[in-house]
Protein backbone atom coordinates (compact mmCIF):
# COMPACT_ATOMS: atom_id res chain seq x y z
CA UNK A 1 0.00 0.00 0.00
CA UNK A 2 1.47 3.08 -0.92
CA UNK A 3 2.60 5.72 1.90
CA UNK A 4 2.77 9.35 1.44
CA UNK A 5 5.66 11.41 1.72
CA UNK A 6 5.93 14.61 3.65
CA UNK A 7 8.23 16.99 2.41
CA UNK A 8 9.31 19.91 5.28
CA UNK A 9 10.61 23.32 4.13
CA UNK A 10 14.16 25.05 5.01
CA UNK A 11 15.87 21.64 3.80
CA UNK A 12 14.32 19.21 6.06
CA UNK A 13 12.70 16.11 4.87
CA UNK A 14 10.49 13.26 6.05
CA UNK A 15 10.66 9.60 4.59
CA UNK A 16 7.76 7.44 5.78
CA UNK A 17 8.72 3.64 5.61
CA UNK A 18 5.58 1.53 5.30
CA UNK A 19 5.36 -2.08 5.84
CA UNK A 20 5.15 -3.22 1.56
CA UNK A 21 6.49 -0.22 -0.06
CA UNK A 22 8.35 2.95 0.90
CA UNK A 23 10.17 5.92 -0.07
CA UNK A 24 13.95 7.60 -0.25
CA UNK A 25 13.86 10.99 -0.52
CA UNK A 26 16.95 13.12 -0.79
CA UNK A 27 18.60 15.69 -2.75
CA UNK A 28 20.47 15.45 -5.40
CA UNK A 29 23.80 17.71 -6.41
CA UNK A 30 21.55 20.71 -7.79
CA UNK A 31 20.01 20.97 -3.98
CA UNK A 32 16.53 20.06 -6.04
CA UNK A 33 14.23 17.72 -3.88
CA UNK A 34 13.74 14.50 -5.40
CA UNK A 35 11.75 11.11 -4.84
CA UNK A 36 12.74 7.35 -5.68
CA UNK A 37 10.35 4.57 -5.36
CA UNK A 38 12.87 2.53 -3.78
CA UNK A 39 11.32 -1.35 -4.31
CA UNK A 40 8.10 -3.49 -2.76
CA UNK A 41 9.66 -5.13 -0.14
CA UNK A 42 11.78 -3.25 2.56
CA UNK A 43 15.44 -4.14 2.34
CA UNK A 44 17.81 -4.15 5.57
CA UNK A 45 20.26 -1.90 4.28
CA UNK A 46 18.68 0.11 1.73
CA UNK A 47 21.21 3.07 0.50
CA UNK A 48 23.00 2.19 3.18
CA UNK A 49 21.00 3.73 5.82
CA UNK A 50 18.63 1.71 7.34
CA UNK A 51 19.70 -1.44 9.59
CA UNK A 52 16.40 -3.38 11.32
CA UNK A 53 17.53 -4.78 14.92
CA UNK A 54 14.91 -7.64 16.64
CA UNK A 55 14.54 -8.57 20.05
CA UNK A 56 15.33 -11.82 21.25
CA UNK A 57 14.33 -14.22 23.07
CA UNK A 58 17.57 -13.81 26.16
CA UNK A 59 16.71 -10.03 25.43
CA UNK A 60 19.92 -9.16 23.35
CA UNK A 61 19.15 -7.74 19.89
CA UNK A 62 19.91 -9.27 16.62
CA UNK A 63 20.26 -7.79 13.12
CA UNK A 64 16.90 -9.00 10.94
CA UNK A 65 17.92 -11.06 7.63
CA UNK A 66 14.09 -10.51 6.95
CA UNK A 67 13.35 -8.15 4.27
CA UNK A 68 10.08 -7.08 5.62
CA UNK A 69 8.83 -5.33 9.03
CA UNK A 70 8.57 -7.56 12.07
CA UNK A 71 3.97 -8.00 12.09
CA UNK A 72 2.25 -9.55 14.94
CA UNK A 73 4.32 -10.09 18.48
CA UNK A 74 6.70 -7.20 18.13
CA UNK A 75 6.77 -3.33 19.49
CA UNK A 76 8.72 -0.68 18.02
CA UNK A 77 11.33 0.45 20.24
CA UNK A 78 11.73 4.30 20.13
CA UNK A 79 14.39 4.60 23.28
CA UNK A 80 16.93 2.67 20.88
CA UNK A 81 16.06 3.71 17.42
CA UNK A 82 17.98 5.68 16.40
CA UNK A 83 20.20 7.53 13.28
CA UNK A 84 24.26 8.31 13.19
CA UNK A 85 24.20 12.04 12.31
CA UNK A 86 20.41 13.27 14.20
CA UNK A 87 17.93 12.20 12.60
CA UNK A 88 14.92 11.68 14.33
CA UNK A 89 12.86 7.75 14.09
CA UNK A 90 9.53 7.93 15.37
CA UNK A 91 6.31 4.75 14.89
CA UNK A 92 2.63 5.57 13.70
CA UNK A 93 1.16 3.05 15.14
CA UNK A 94 -2.31 3.72 13.13
CA UNK A 95 -0.50 3.49 10.23
CA UNK A 96 2.04 1.43 10.75
CA UNK A 97 4.93 3.47 9.28
CA UNK A 98 8.41 4.92 10.53
CA UNK A 99 8.61 8.61 10.13
CA UNK A 100 12.46 9.98 9.41
CA UNK A 101 13.56 13.54 10.23
CA UNK A 102 16.64 14.61 9.18
CA UNK A 103 18.69 17.24 7.60
CA UNK A 104 21.27 15.02 6.49
CA UNK A 105 22.14 11.84 4.87
CA UNK A 106 21.68 8.83 7.02
CA UNK A 107 22.21 5.44 9.01
CA UNK A 108 19.79 4.70 11.21
CA UNK A 109 18.94 1.28 13.57
CA UNK A 110 15.68 0.74 14.13
CA UNK A 111 14.74 -1.45 16.79
CA UNK A 112 12.12 -3.75 17.75
CA UNK A 113 11.16 -5.29 21.17
CA UNK A 114 9.11 -8.43 21.41
CA UNK A 115 5.50 -7.63 22.53
CA UNK A 116 5.40 -9.00 26.09
CA UNK A 117 2.72 -11.77 26.56
CA UNK A 118 -0.69 -10.53 28.56
CA UNK A 119 -2.09 -12.47 30.88
CA UNK A 120 -5.69 -11.28 31.69
CA UNK A 121 -6.05 -10.98 35.56
CA UNK A 122 -9.11 -13.26 35.11
CA UNK A 123 -7.30 -15.94 33.51
CA UNK A 124 -4.11 -15.63 35.95
CA UNK A 125 -6.34 -16.13 39.13
CA UNK A 126 -8.09 -19.13 37.33
CA UNK A 127 -5.03 -20.74 36.03
CA UNK A 128 -2.34 -20.06 38.99
CA UNK A 129 -4.23 -18.75 42.16
CA UNK A 130 -7.04 -21.88 41.85
CA UNK A 131 -5.93 -25.13 41.93
CA UNK A 132 -9.22 -26.52 44.07
CA UNK A 133 -11.76 -25.96 45.82
CA UNK A 134 -10.46 -24.43 49.32
CA UNK A 135 -7.15 -24.23 47.75
CA UNK A 136 -6.00 -20.14 48.64
CA UNK A 137 -9.60 -19.41 49.73
CA UNK A 138 -10.84 -20.28 45.86
CA UNK A 139 -13.88 -21.84 45.02
CA UNK A 140 -15.10 -22.99 41.73
CA UNK A 141 -18.71 -22.59 41.71
CA UNK A 142 -20.00 -25.47 39.35
CA UNK A 143 -22.30 -27.15 41.32
CA UNK A 144 -19.96 -29.85 41.67
CA UNK A 145 -17.89 -29.83 44.62
CA UNK A 146 -16.93 -32.72 47.21
CA UNK A 147 -15.78 -30.48 50.58
CA UNK A 148 -18.66 -29.54 52.71
CA UNK A 149 -22.19 -27.85 52.13
CA UNK A 150 -20.81 -28.22 48.05
CA UNK A 151 -24.41 -28.87 47.73
CA UNK A 152 -24.93 -24.95 48.14
CA UNK A 153 -22.50 -23.33 45.59
CA UNK A 154 -24.32 -21.10 43.35
CA UNK A 155 -23.80 -22.96 40.36
CA UNK A 156 -23.58 -20.22 38.21
CA UNK A 157 -19.68 -21.57 36.97
CA UNK A 158 -18.12 -18.38 38.91
CA UNK A 159 -15.05 -18.23 41.09
CA UNK A 160 -15.38 -17.09 44.58
CA UNK A 161 -13.28 -16.03 47.73
CA UNK A 162 -14.57 -17.31 50.85
CA UNK A 163 -13.39 -17.54 54.51
CA UNK A 164 -11.51 -15.49 57.25
CA UNK A 165 -8.72 -13.92 55.14
CA UNK A 166 -7.83 -14.71 51.92
CA UNK A 167 -5.21 -12.96 49.61
CA UNK A 168 -7.50 -11.95 47.36
CA UNK A 169 -6.11 -7.64 47.89
CA UNK A 170 -5.93 -5.36 44.66
CA UNK A 171 -4.25 -2.48 44.39
CA UNK A 172 -6.72 -0.09 42.43
CA UNK A 173 -6.57 3.76 41.55
CA UNK A 174 -2.51 3.84 42.19
CA UNK A 175 0.63 3.23 41.20
CA UNK A 176 2.93 3.74 44.45
CA UNK A 177 5.20 0.75 45.43
CA UNK A 178 3.24 0.37 48.99
CA UNK A 179 -0.30 0.64 48.17
CA UNK A 180 -2.07 3.44 49.62
CA UNK A 181 -5.09 2.29 52.09
CA UNK A 182 -7.76 4.28 50.49
CA UNK A 183 -6.24 2.00 46.82
CA UNK A 184 -6.83 -1.01 48.45
CA UNK A 185 -9.71 -3.16 46.96
CA UNK A 186 -10.51 -6.91 47.34
CA UNK A 187 -12.10 -9.42 45.12
CA UNK A 188 -15.27 -10.93 45.47
CA UNK A 189 -15.00 -13.32 42.53
CA UNK A 190 -14.55 -13.60 38.81
CA UNK A 191 -18.17 -13.65 36.91
CA UNK A 192 -18.00 -14.78 33.02
CA UNK A 193 -14.62 -13.77 32.53
CA UNK A 194 -14.69 -10.03 34.54
CA UNK A 195 -13.31 -9.67 38.05
CA UNK A 196 -15.44 -8.38 40.66
CA UNK A 197 -14.06 -5.98 43.14
CA UNK A 198 -15.26 -4.51 46.52
CA UNK A 199 -13.56 -1.61 48.54
CA UNK A 200 -11.41 -2.78 51.42
CA UNK A 201 -12.24 0.17 53.61
CA UNK A 202 -15.61 2.17 53.18
CA UNK A 203 -15.87 5.42 51.64
CA UNK A 204 -18.26 6.86 53.99
CA UNK A 205 -21.46 6.89 55.80
CA UNK A 206 -24.37 7.50 53.42
CA UNK A 207 -28.11 7.32 53.16
CA UNK A 208 -29.76 4.69 50.82
CA UNK A 209 -32.29 6.94 50.38
CA UNK A 210 -33.28 10.32 51.68
CA UNK A 211 -36.84 10.18 50.94
CA UNK A 212 -37.05 6.67 52.23
CA UNK A 213 -37.54 5.33 48.85
CA UNK A 214 -36.15 1.24 49.35
CA UNK A 215 -36.10 0.43 45.77
CA UNK A 216 -35.51 1.09 42.05
CA UNK A 217 -38.17 0.84 39.30
CA UNK A 218 -38.40 2.50 35.91
CA UNK A 219 -38.86 6.21 37.02
CA UNK A 220 -36.91 6.57 40.37
CA UNK A 221 -33.32 5.47 41.03
CA UNK A 222 -32.68 6.16 45.10
CA UNK A 223 -29.85 8.43 46.27
CA UNK A 224 -27.61 5.77 46.59
CA UNK A 225 -27.20 5.66 42.68
CA UNK A 226 -25.83 9.01 42.32
CA UNK A 227 -23.90 8.56 45.64
CA UNK A 228 -22.04 5.62 43.84
CA UNK A 229 -21.88 6.38 40.11
CA UNK A 230 -21.60 10.74 40.40
CA UNK A 231 -19.30 11.51 43.55
CA UNK A 232 -17.73 7.79 44.03
CA UNK A 233 -16.89 7.37 40.02
CA UNK A 234 -15.77 10.96 39.32
CA UNK A 235 -12.84 10.71 41.80
CA UNK A 236 -11.36 7.51 39.85
CA UNK A 237 -8.50 8.84 37.20
CA UNK A 238 -9.74 8.58 34.01
CA UNK A 239 -7.28 5.85 33.02
CA UNK A 240 -8.28 3.80 35.97
CA UNK A 241 -12.15 4.26 34.83
CA UNK A 242 -11.60 3.12 31.18
CA UNK A 243 -10.76 -0.83 33.17
CA UNK A 244 -14.26 -0.35 34.82
CA UNK A 245 -17.28 -1.90 33.05
CA UNK A 246 -19.14 1.22 32.69
CA UNK A 247 -22.36 -0.68 31.55
CA UNK A 248 -22.36 -3.71 33.75
CA UNK A 249 -26.35 -4.22 34.19
CA UNK A 250 -27.06 -5.03 37.78
CA UNK A 251 -29.89 -6.56 38.97
CA UNK A 252 -31.24 -4.57 41.72
CA UNK A 253 -34.91 -6.05 42.28
CA UNK A 254 -34.61 -6.57 45.48
CA UNK A 255 -35.80 -9.33 47.88
CA UNK A 256 -38.81 -10.65 50.06
CA UNK A 257 -37.09 -12.08 52.96
CA UNK A 258 -32.99 -12.64 54.40
CA UNK A 259 -33.97 -15.85 55.94
CA UNK A 260 -33.22 -18.18 53.27
CA UNK A 261 -29.11 -19.98 52.85
CA UNK A 262 -26.73 -18.03 50.58
CA UNK A 263 -27.75 -20.09 47.81
CA UNK A 264 -31.55 -19.75 48.17
CA UNK A 265 -30.67 -16.00 48.42
CA UNK A 266 -28.52 -15.78 45.04
CA UNK A 267 -31.80 -17.47 43.17
CA UNK A 268 -34.02 -15.12 44.97
CA UNK A 269 -31.63 -11.59 43.79
CA UNK A 270 -30.16 -12.94 40.28
CA UNK A 271 -32.11 -15.80 39.18
CA UNK A 272 -35.78 -15.88 39.72
CA UNK A 273 -36.29 -12.39 41.06
CA UNK A 274 -39.66 -11.76 41.30
CA UNK A 275 -39.53 -7.97 41.52
CA UNK A 276 -36.53 -8.10 38.44
CA UNK A 277 -35.32 -4.79 37.39
CA UNK A 278 -32.06 -3.83 35.61
CA UNK A 279 -29.62 -0.99 36.40
CA UNK A 280 -26.86 -0.26 34.06
CA UNK A 281 -24.47 1.54 36.10
CA UNK A 282 -20.42 1.29 36.84
CA UNK A 283 -20.69 1.19 40.37
CA UNK A 284 -22.74 -0.72 42.81
CA UNK A 285 -22.85 -2.52 46.34
CA UNK A 286 -22.31 -6.27 47.60
CA UNK A 287 -25.14 -8.41 46.55
CA UNK A 288 -26.76 -10.57 49.89
CA UNK A 289 -25.13 -13.60 47.83
CA UNK A 290 -21.99 -11.63 47.64
CA UNK A 291 -21.59 -11.36 51.69
CA UNK A 292 -23.00 -14.93 52.34
CA UNK A 293 -20.76 -16.96 50.04
CA UNK A 294 -17.52 -14.87 51.36
CA UNK A 295 -18.22 -16.88 54.81
CA UNK A 296 -16.26 -20.18 55.05
CA UNK A 297 -18.28 -23.15 53.10
CA UNK A 298 -19.27 -24.59 56.31
CA UNK A 299 -21.64 -21.76 57.36
CA UNK A 300 -23.64 -21.59 53.77
CA UNK A 301 -26.38 -24.35 55.10
CA UNK A 302 -27.20 -21.29 57.85
CA UNK A 303 -29.55 -18.69 57.35
CA UNK A 304 -27.80 -15.68 56.19
CA UNK A 305 -29.71 -13.79 59.06
CA UNK A 306 -28.27 -15.75 61.50
CA UNK A 307 -24.60 -15.49 60.24
CA UNK A 308 -22.64 -14.12 63.31
CA UNK A 309 -19.68 -12.12 63.73
CA UNK A 310 -17.22 -15.15 64.99
CA UNK A 311 -18.24 -16.87 61.42
CA UNK A 312 -15.38 -17.07 59.03
CA UNK A 313 -15.66 -14.13 56.65
CA UNK A 314 -13.11 -12.15 54.66
CA UNK A 315 -16.18 -9.56 54.02
CA UNK A 316 -17.59 -8.38 57.11
CA UNK A 317 -16.18 -5.36 58.59
CA UNK A 318 -17.88 -4.63 62.21
CA UNK A 319 -19.95 -2.05 60.87
CA UNK A 320 -23.35 -1.58 59.43
CA UNK A 321 -23.09 -1.60 56.06
CA UNK A 322 -25.80 -0.78 53.17
CA UNK A 323 -26.00 -3.49 50.42
CA UNK A 324 -27.35 -3.37 46.79
CA UNK A 325 -30.81 -5.20 47.26
CA UNK A 326 -34.33 -3.75 48.77
CA UNK A 327 -35.94 -5.75 50.85
CA UNK A 328 -39.37 -5.78 50.46
CA UNK A 329 -40.54 -7.85 52.81
CA UNK A 330 -43.33 -7.11 55.83
CA UNK A 331 -41.68 -3.44 56.05
CA UNK A 332 -40.28 -1.66 52.93
CA UNK A 333 -36.21 -1.18 53.63
CA UNK A 334 -33.26 -2.56 52.59
CA UNK A 335 -31.30 -4.86 53.46
CA UNK A 336 -28.19 -4.44 55.36
CA UNK A 337 -25.20 -5.77 56.91
CA UNK A 338 -25.43 -6.04 61.30
CA UNK A 339 -22.95 -5.00 63.68
CA UNK A 340 -24.31 -6.14 66.72
CA UNK A 341 -26.93 -2.97 67.30
CA UNK A 342 -30.17 -4.59 68.09
CA UNK A 343 -29.41 -7.94 66.36
CA UNK A 344 -26.59 -10.15 65.44
CA UNK A 345 -23.61 -8.83 64.26
CA UNK A 346 -22.79 -10.15 60.99
CA UNK A 347 -26.39 -11.18 60.24
CA UNK A 348 -28.27 -9.93 57.15
CA UNK A 349 -31.05 -7.90 57.97
CA UNK A 350 -32.96 -4.57 57.44
CA UNK A 351 -33.72 -0.91 58.35
CA UNK A 352 -34.79 1.75 56.50
CA UNK A 353 -33.13 3.60 53.31
CA UNK A 354 -33.09 6.60 54.67
CA UNK A 355 -30.64 5.45 56.98
CA UNK A 356 -26.72 6.88 57.25
CA UNK A 357 -24.48 3.49 56.76
CA UNK A 358 -21.42 2.58 55.82
CA UNK A 359 -20.63 1.80 52.14
CA UNK A 360 -17.67 0.01 49.72
CA UNK A 361 -18.36 0.37 46.61
CA UNK A 362 -18.09 -2.44 44.25
CA UNK A 363 -17.58 -2.86 39.96
CA UNK A 364 -16.80 -5.10 37.44
CA UNK A 365 -13.34 -4.76 35.53
CA UNK A 366 -13.07 -5.28 32.13
CA UNK A 367 -12.40 -8.97 30.62
CA UNK A 368 -8.94 -8.11 29.27
CA UNK A 369 -7.82 -6.25 32.03
CA UNK A 370 -4.23 -7.52 32.21
CA UNK A 371 -2.75 -9.21 35.28
CA UNK A 372 0.78 -7.16 35.84
CA UNK A 373 2.04 -8.66 39.21
CA UNK A 374 1.74 -9.36 43.01
CA UNK A 375 0.38 -11.99 44.80
CA UNK A 376 -2.99 -10.87 46.61
CA UNK A 377 -1.64 -10.28 49.67
CA UNK A 378 -2.06 -6.68 51.72
CA UNK A 379 1.50 -6.41 51.64
CA UNK A 380 1.70 -7.27 48.06
CA UNK A 381 -1.48 -6.83 46.53
CA UNK A 382 -2.31 -7.76 42.70
CA UNK A 383 -1.38 -4.80 40.16
CA UNK A 384 -3.21 -4.84 37.00
CA UNK A 385 -2.28 -2.91 33.72
CA UNK A 386 -3.47 0.80 33.14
Amino acid sequence: MKKKVLIGVSGVFVIILGLCIYFYVSKNSDNEIYQAKVEEKVENQVGGFLTLMLEQEDGTYKKSTSNSWPEDGYIFNENLSSCENGGELTWNEELNTINLKTNNSERCFVYFDKEPEIIYLADYIINNVYVEDGVNGLYYHDGVGTYTNADQEAGDNSYRYSGANPNNYVCFGSDEPICPEESLYRIIGIFREQVKLIKATGFGNYVWDSEDSYAWNAGIKPDIYTTLNDIFYNEINYNWKKTIDENYKWSVGGIKTFVLTVQQIYSAEIVNNPFEYIETMPIGLMFVNDYGYSASPENWNLNVSNYIDTIDNWMYTNEQEWTISAYRGSVNAVCRISDGYLTSAGGVNYLAAKASLKIRPCFYLNSDVAYASGDGSIENPFRIVV
